[in-house]
């Protein structure tokens, strides 16, 4: 099926960088497909650009190369290529048109080929096998408009098929289905998921981590998370607390628009026990920066009641003590959360040099001496001076 779409729906391909892609490799070579064109339908926001072509690898990157174009061959035994824009760092992925060969549940062993219904068959939801020509004509071979337009997430062909070809499919099901379902998800592909939850121990946990947090990032997981648990699927990832469910809705109620950039954590938290959070985020392979938000929060947690407001985001942070006011679902914390918000942290006045210019030198003894003027500025609700503190010396 081919529609002709206006052009101006998707910006993106209108006019700069794609289109420079595009006239490169020869309109009628390529198509932009996936997360773009389907966002761009449903008028989401657009966040990557990935492009399919009829031309294999090393011809892209000739091409690409003679028009003066920066590109990597990011995964040339699958066939991408990615193309970037150096005036603006747009990167755009072009994978050439392929079927798969060999699958594993983790890894495809593909060959190339020229034909676009075959390249589709071989993708995961209907959806996601909308493809975009430069001029804004809509290629669908596999009825994908109405399936978006139903919000219906609908695997392509036979789900055990797909699954087994890749398990990760199991977990994007069920994201896909918290960010565009609107339709209930088919028994049949609800059976070939329970049927298959063993496959997701073989994959690697990066792999595993970033789908799991991009789906609590979702706006209510809450009853997809409900769903999984009934199949099974959570607990190959991590254990809940009791009533974890429960709480994530309650969550999920109150932390609309509050610290959207630690959103999965926080949920995450909701639905661990509190005593194995730490752990859990190391077997996710959580970065530093996330295990230590995750932390924080935990400490805050347990001060929420006996230590100052501003002590407590001094201490933890401001955004880990909202993430920790949050969490406490069974009080209105709106009035902490609006102080939190517009709080400026203030910053501890003496400094080791302070102490270094005094005669001090180097060592435990300069240590415990800002320690103890550190905490009695804390005392002093943060209001004592430099000149002020150095005098307790």
């Amino acid at each position: 099926m081919r529609q002709r779409m206006a052009i101006a729906d998707f910006p993106w391909c209108e006019k700069g960088f794609a289109q420079k892609v595009a006239k490169t490799l020869g309109v009628d070579s390529i198509k932009f497909v996936g997360g773009a064109v389907r966002d761009s339908l449903l008028g989401k926001p657009v966040h990557d650009i990935d492009a399919a072509t009829t031309h294999t690898p090393n011809i892209v990157m000739d091409l690409l190369h003679k028009a003066g174009i920066k590109n990597i061959p990011t995964g040339l035994s699958h066939g991408t290529v990615t193309a970037i824009d150096l005036a603006t760092n747009q990167k755009i992925e072009i994978t050439t048109l392929r079927r798969d060969v060999v699958t594993d549940g983790r890894h495809a062993d593909v060959v190339f080929t020229d034909d676009w219904v075959e390249d589709a068959a071989r993708r995961d939801f209907t959806m996601n096998a909308l493809y975009l020509s430069p001029d804004g004509t809509l290629f669908d071979p596999l009825q994908g408009l109405e399936d978006l337009k139903a919000g219906r997430v609908r695997f392509i062909g036979k789900a055990e098929e797909r699954i087994t070809e890749d398990a990760l499919r199991i977990l994007r099901l069920f994201r896909f289905q918290a960010y565009y379902g609107r339709e209930p998800l088919a028994k049949g592909d609800l059976k070939a998921v329970q049927n298959h939850v063993n496959l997701l121990t073989g994959l690697s946990m990066e792999r595993v981590r970033d789908e799991t947090l991009k789906l609590l990032a979702a706006d209510a997981p809450a009853s997809i998370i409900k769903t999984m648990e009934s199949l099974g699927l959570i607990a190959t990832i991590f254990p809940l607390a009791e009533d974890a469910v429960k709480h994530l809705s309650a969550l999920q109620e109150q932390d609309a628009g509050w610290n959207i950039e630690t959103r999965s954590l926080r949920r995450l938290l909701a639905l661990v026990p509190q005593q194995r959070a730490k752990k859990i985020a190391q077997n996710l392979k959580l970065s530093g920066k996330q295990q230590t938000h995750i932390a924080n929060v935990l400490l805050a947690q347990k001060h929420l009641e006996t230590m100052p407001l501003k002590t407590l985001a001094y201490t933890y942070g401001i955004t880990a003590s909202m993430d920790a006011f949050l969490l406490d679902t069974d009080k209105d914390n709106t009035d902490e959360l609006f102080m939190l918000e517009g709080y400026d942290v203030p910053v501890f006045p003496v400094t080791g040099k302070d102490l270094l210019a005094l005669g001090y030198t180097q060592g435990e003894a300069l240590g415990k001496s800002l320690k103890i003027l550190e905490k009695q500025w804390i005392k002093s609700n943060f209001s004592s001076d430099k000149r002020t503190l150095i005098s307790l010396l």
